[in-house]
């Protein structure tokens, strides 16, 4: 696993660095091949945030926690991440024979002012099916998904719908 930690108005100690990439790097138990992994600590006026973000071929897990202290947010994201990641091989293995078969990398970038962009991210799409990025969608807990559509070689944007039902808007330009 390749673990990146950064932190954000957060100054993280060595023992503290050492205990989160020991904690984490548990978690390789659960993937076949060689994942990204991401954690952000972060201080936001009183309280102390701890993000963990996985990369996955197909799609992205990703758990926030915020407490008092740093070393009890690490325990209480590792149980958040690990729902997610039996959630995602059990919908996998019914949906999809092969997880191989969609990609989408977030990578969550987090602008210090406030009064602007206060999140960015960046996108990397493989062409799919409405099917799978329906199912993606779901996956991330997402009201949205962009994808490339496999079909048309067009951006489409999943949306849920207020009242019902699932809507996609097939984005064209020049």
């Amino acid at each position: 696993m390749k673990l990146d930690i950064t932190t954000l108005n957060y100054q993280a100690s060595e023992k503290l660095k050492e205990i989160v990439t020991k904690k984490v790097m548990k978690l390789e138990r659960y993937f076949d091949e060689d994942i990204a992994a991401k954690v952000l600590m972060k201080r936001e006026k009183d309280t102390e945030k701890l993000e963990l973000t996985i990369f996955l071929k197909g799609s992205v897990l990703r758990a926030e926690v915020a407490g008092d202290n740093m070393y009890n947010n690490i325990d209480e994201v590792l149980p958040k991440i690990e729902r997610q990641i039996h959630k995602h091989k059990t919908k996998l293995q019914k949906r999809i024979k092969s997880v191989d078969d969609s990609m989408l990398f977030v990578l969550d970038k987090v602008d210090e002012k406030e009064e602007k962009v206060v999140k960015k991210k960046e996108l990397y799409l493989k062409p799919m099916s409405e099917d799978e990025a329906l199912m993606e969608m779901d996956l991330v807990g997402h009201d949205f998904y962009i994808f490339l559509n496999e079909k048309t070689d067009k951006i489409n944007v999943l949306y849920r719908r207020k009242g019902s039902g699932v809507g996609n808007i097939e984005v064209s330009y020049n």
